[in-house]
């Protein structure tokens, strides 16, 4: 028996199920691709030819897989010629994938010619297993030139049914193959946990050819990574590499995944990829976390440089590289070109969404920012995020990204009547502590002058004094630098002065409820801190008066802001 699975005759080519089976034969011993095809090609026959250039595509000898689809393509019989022309479309799909994103309308001549294929292969007479073969092949290969030019419900529809025409044959790399495409179609239109299960299913078939469960693992890992589920994407990475080595599609993963967490070290060399979006999102975030102390913010303009004029392939990373755009162009002080990289943005994963949505916060607190969306309704939908999240991991995965990236509006909505339990462990530790001494992540922090600045700084007032502050600097960094993956990491600061103030605006429109958050914050926060000194004297006490007074309903926003502008000037004039 075990002879018989190691050897194929001529006849049973055309066989999907015995075709699978000596695959599978082959690759248990380890047997190239080009190898194979040798063992086809000499039975001369049509089936022998077809399945002998599949062989030599797959080992890249696409100039001798031509000579034989020739043959093929000369065929009478309808399920070799159809196949035939698919596998052409498969490869040249395969090349303008790996060149990138094409639209519609470099795609549509090989759907119209794979749709009269499938035509022709449905209204012919042949009703052998070949033929059904065939149609699922063609359909599959219909289902990636939809996915490349975006059209994912259509990609979605003939890759589910690829994958219920492949069943009755029981070849289940046929099927796998299907499930993937389906499931790369389904993440594209947001519909992750569908993914996720196809990619799962993938994974769980024993007789899965190790590349497509390697694959579906990898998918998995990111997948969880985008729920949020950093324990389980980091629990199924240890596995992948326990059981598959670090290839370079695992190293390409692991690597993404360990930026996306903020941990890729600033001087690890980013893996090449030559299909997908990781590389360039890979070396964009990993300038990104680096650009969060303030003393790298000269690599935000790498960061958008990285991402300058490049279009991703696919809309699953849409979101993530506007986010990364928006983000950076904010942190340069330039709100209305970070809100208009968010414009068209549509997240569709929890952790892309909620970092969308804290970008649109921060935006909408900066001193010159726009709301884009109601403040108040942006903070209603992230608590909706972490709500509707799969599970605990995910939520407080999801708290702990928001706060490793935007820090501000995660501490925002942590203290606001839209928080949860996971944002205020997450966010409320970066909020400064008005005491003696000042405390911030827990640390007490000896200088108080730098706090002063960030407040006042937060609403756009000039906060330099004209002095050595080397001695308070250094203070500050030793207090937030801490260890970090294998590097180091500054520990974002929030001013509660900004946030108080954004909580009385709102309760002007929003009821009671955000003076309440406001008055809270205050009394467990304090607003700006006490100096000594005589430096930015002037403009603390008038700020904390102004706070003051909006808290105690002694004036009301547009007063405020009225008498910030003068403040401004005042500044600015002195």
């Amino acid at each position: 028996m075990l002879e018989s699975l190691n050897t194929i005759c001529a006849e049973e080519l055309s066989s999907p199920q015995r075709w699978a089976q000596w695959r599978v034969s082959e690759r248990s011993r380890q047997v190239s691709f080009l190898d194979s095809a040798r063992k086809v090609l000499p039975f001369g026959t049509e089936m022998a030819h077809l399945r002998g250039a599949t062989l030599l595509e797959y080992a890249g000898h696409w100039d001798e897989a031509l000579e034989n689809l020739k043959v093929c393509l000369l065929s009478q019989n309808v399920a070799i010629r159809s196949y035939a022309l698919a596998l052409m479309v498969f490869n040249e799909a395969k090349a303008r994938r790996t060149a990138g994103p094409h639209d519609a309308s470099l795609v549509d001549p090989a759907v119209d010619t794979l749709l009269e294929v499938l035509s022709a292969l449905r209204s012919g007479r042949d009703s052998s297993d070949f033929s059904l073969e065939a149609e699922v092949f063609v359909l599959y290969n219909l289902c990636s030139l939809y996915t490349m030019s975006r059209h994912y419900r259509k990609a979605m529809q003939v890759a589910g049914e690829a994958i219920y025409i492949s069943l009755p044959l029981k070849t289940t790399n046929l099927t796998s193959a299907a499930r993937m495409s389906y499931a790369l179609a389904a993440l594209n239109i947001g519909q992750t946990h569908e993914a996720l299960q196809e990619y799962q299913r993938v994974m769980n078939i024993p007789t899965a050819n190790g590349r497509q469960k390697l694959l579906a693992a990898l998918n998995c890992c990111t997948l969880h990574a985008a729920h949020g589920e950093d324990v389980s994407a980091a629990r199924l990475m240890d596995r992948v590499r326990e059981q598959h080595g670090d290839g370079e599609e695992v190293r390409i993963t692991w690597q993404y995944l360990r930026a996306v967490d903020g941990l890729l070290p600033p001087d690890e060399q980013v893996y090449s990829c030559s299909e997908g979006d990781t590389e360039r999102l890979t070396r964009a975030l990993q300038l990104l976390v680096q650009s969060t102390d303030p003393r790298n913010k000269g690599l935000l303009a790498d960061t958008l440089a990285e991402l300058k004029n490049w279009q991703p392939r696919s809309q699953f990373s849409d979101a993530v590289a506007q986010w990364i755009q928006s983000s950076a162009l904010l942190k340069q002080g330039k709100p209305f070109l970070a809100a208009q990289r968010l414009e068209l943005a549509q997240p569709l994963y929890p952790l892309a969404q909620v970092l969308t949505l804290a970008t649109k916060i921060e935006i909408a607190l900066h001193p010159e920012g726009v709301e884009t969306e109601p403040l108040a309704d942006l903070a209603r939908q992230v608590q909706r995020v972490l709500r509707t999240a799969a599970s605990p991991e995910a939520r407080n995965g999801l708290a702990e990204k928001l706060a490793l990236w935007q820090p501000l509006a995660a501490a925002f909505v942590a203290m606001s009547p839209y928080s949860t339990s996971e944002l205020v462990d997450a966010a409320m530790p970066a909020i400064f502590v008005d005491g003696k001494p000042i405390q911030v992540h827990g640390v007490p922090v000896p200088s108080r002058l730098p706090f002063v600045q960030l407040s006042l700084e937060a609403f756009g007032i000039e906060a330099t004094v004209h002095r050595d502050q080397s001695v308070e600097r250094e203070r500050m960094n030793s207090a937030l630098t801490v260890p970090w993956g294998q590097g180091q990491r500054r520990l974002p600061v929030v001013p509660p002065a900004l946030l108080i103030f954004h909580y009385v605006r709102l309760a002007e429109t929003e009821g009671p409820l955000w003076r309440m958050a406001g008055r809270e914050l205050a009394n467990s926060h304090g607003l700006i801190p006490v100096t000594m000194g005589a430096n930015l004297r002037m403009e603390r006490l008038r700020l904390s008066e102004l706070l003051a007074q909006l808290l105690d309903e002694q004036i009301t926003t547009v007063q405020f802001r009225q008498q910030l502008s003068m403040l401004k000037q005042g500044v600015k004039t002195a």
